[in-house]
This record gives C-alpha cells, sequence and structure tokens, in this order.
C-alpha cells in the first residue's frame, strides 16, 4: 500500500507558491481599503507626503501577516499523507479532516501546469489537493492513471482565475458600498457582497482542505458582515 509524503525541504517552493497567489489579492484588498477609508474622509492635508507612507505601512503589514501565516503552515505541510490502495486513495493531514475518495467514485485527475495534482470524488467535498513536492511522483501518477485518465491542461488554473475573479469582485462590490450616494446602487452591491461573502465563508468552512485553526478564524468575518449591512441599511434609510 503506497504512502506518498513531502520530499524533505520542499515546503520554501510551497511557501513561494503560496505567497505568489495570495499576495496580489492581499495589497489591493489592503490598498483599496485604505483609499476607500481616505476618500471618505477628505483629508487633503495628508495627500502630500504622509500618503505615500501609509500606503508603504498598508503594504508592509500585509506582506508580514501574509508571510507568518505561509510560514504558519509548515508543519501542516509536512504531515501531508497521500495512500493508495486497492479500493480508495486517502489523504491525510495536522488538524485537517482526511479525505477518503473510492477508487470507483474518482470523476476525475487534473494536473495543472505547476505539476500540482487535484483529484475530483462524487461530491465538491471530495477534492483532495496533492502538491508537486511529493517523494516519488512518477510513481504516483503511474498509480493514479490506473485510476482514472489524468487531464493536463487549464482547469486548475481557470479555478485560481476564478477565485481571483470573486475576490476582485467583492472589492468592487465593497467600494460602490463605501463610496456611492445611490441608494439601489448600494443596496444592490450591499446584498450581491453579503450574499458573496456569505456563500464563501460556508464553502471555505466545510472544506476537508482547511485545517481546523484556520476554519475558527472564519467567525470573524461576521463581524464584516454586519458592518456592512449596517452601513447598506444607514444609506438607503438615508439615516444620518
Amino acid at each position: 500500500m503506497p504512502h506518498f509524503k513531502p520530499t524533505p525541504n520542499s515546503f520554501p517552493q510551497v511557501r513561494k507558491n503560496l505567497l505568489l497567489k495570495t499576495i496580489p489579492v492581499s495589497l489591493i484588498a489592503g490598498v483599496g481599503g485604505f483609499l476607500i477609508g481616505f476618500y471618505k474622509a477628505d483629508w487633503d492635508e495628508i495627500a502630500g507626503v504622509y500618503l505615500p507612507l501609509i500606503l508603504l505601512f498598508v503594504i508592509g503589514v500585509n506582506l508580514l501577516v501574509t508571510y507568518y501565516v505561509a510560514n504558519k503552515r509548515r508543519a501542516i505541510f509536512e504531515s501531508y499523507v497521500l495512500t493508495i490502495n486497492e479500493e480508495d486513495i486517502t489523504r491525510e493531514q495536522l488538524n485537517t479532516p482526511s479525505i477518503t475518495i473510492p477508487r470507483i467514485e474518482v470523476r476525475d485527475i487534473i494536473k495543472n501546469l505547476s505539476g500540482d495534482i487535484i483529484i475530483r470524488g462524487r461530491t465538491k467535498l471530495d477534492v483532495i489537493h496533492v502538491p508537486a513536492q511529493l517523494e516519488d511522483m512518477a510513481n504516483l501518477e503511474v498509480l493514479l492513471a490506473e485510476v482514472h485518465p489524468i487531464a493536463v491542461g487549464f482547469n486548475a488554473s481557470r479555478i485560481q482565475l476564478y477565485r481571483r475573479g470573486l475576490s476582485l469582485l467583492s472589492i468592487g462590490l465593497m467600494a460602490v458600498v463605501y463610496l456611492s450616494e445611490n441608494r439601489l446602487f448600494v443596496a444592490i452591491s450591499g446584498i450581491a457582497l453579503m450574499t458573496l461573502m456569505g456563500y464563501s465563508y460556508h464553502q471555505y468552512y466545510r472544506s476537508k482542505n482547511v485545517d481546523h485553526a484556520s476554519k475558527n478564524l472564519v467567525w470573524w468575518a461576521l463581524v464584516a458582515m454586519v458592518s456592512i449591512g449596517f452601513i447598506v441599511c444607514m444609506k438607503v434609510l438615508e439615516i444620518k
């Protein structure tokens, strides 16, 4: 019964890939949030020297937080174990729900351009992410190909683009809620934003590929949703 674990000292590459995926959206969100607040406050006196300094501070904080979170994932990544037997495929990982997909329920196997592999089962929750940094990847691909043909293409990349698009859409909707004075636009954008946030957090919390500690942080998102709902009500009802 083959077991596949991460290659020793491969986490720096995983961290690099994670940072490349998260930093752009994180920076856009941080800088965008600051600019919204700056615009509403109308602080003309700090628009000269202080604005660039504050922007640098916001960018620096985002980079530090993102880097810290990426490093916290080392223990989780290094505990990764993928097991393939005659009946099913199982992924086990520290503080993360285990996933077992029967071989007969594997719907598709996709290898993206970075070498990572995604194994999809019968339901949306049955998804196993296989990092490219596992030992003996050549043998692993042979065993997976016996379960289901491996598709090599852009499917996994499209998923990433879809997620980034939703993130940018959320930022745009938030800008409309905070900046627009049109009650109809504010109401539509607010409802769309809270629906999108609620769905995203629900999917995130249900995912078997998210560790328990990260899931606990999702509840803080309720504060953001309540804040957005409060602002929408204030603007739509014209409460000063």
